[in-house]
């Protein structure tokens, strides 16, 4: 229910040493109760505002950036064909993992694979980095993209950018 805490969405926060105020709750919350795992600060905002509990969007707003920065949240960024960029949110409830974006669909799909994350590691750790909180996603196309391309008798690289709603996976 709308407004109603959620014990999960502060245990969340306070793994984090951070404070449930309202906007952090109501963001956790709906982010918990999404069927869709990666959000827009847009799909957020407008779940935010169908909560209609209270929250100013600039609380709000803060909120996202805010737990984005300091751990509860994690960051894909996508490339989209326009040279601009799509910001997606997760919770970081799970292990370090990749992103992959289908450039037709928009569909994400997660890996999880502790031997590519080892490696990474590795050479941030060779070049004396410190990895950012966010993971750029590697663009491509689908299996049911490309099967929906070859049935339109079109090559695949006509494909690319997106060209159907957004689709979610994970």
């Amino acid at each position: 229910m709308p407004g109603e805490k959620h014990p999960s969405s502060i245990q969340l926060l306070e793994t984090h040493r951070l404070s449930p105020n309202a906007a952090r709750v109501a963001l956790m919350e709906i982010l918990l109760e999404s069927p869709q795992r990666h959000l827009t600060p847009e799909q957020l905002c407008a779940a935010m505002l169908k909560r209609n509990d209270g929250q100013s969007i600039s609380s709000f707003k803060k909120a996202i950036y805010d737990l984005a920065d300091l751990g509860p949240l994690a960051r894909v960024v996508v490339s989209d064909r326009k040279n601009r960029a799509i910001t997606f949110y997760e919770l970081a409830d799970q292990p370090v993992h990749r992103h992959l974006y289908c450039t037709r669909c928009a569909g994400l799909a997660e890996v999880f694979d502790a031997t590519l994350e080892q490696t990474i590691r590795q050479h941030f750790l060779a070049h004396g980095l410190m990895p950012a909180k966010a993971d750029l996603a590697l663009p491509g196309l689908c299996a049911d993209c490309q099967v929906a391309l070859a049935a339109e008798g079109r090559p695949a690289a006509e494909g690319v950018g997106p060209s159907a709603p957004a689709r979610f996976n994970g």
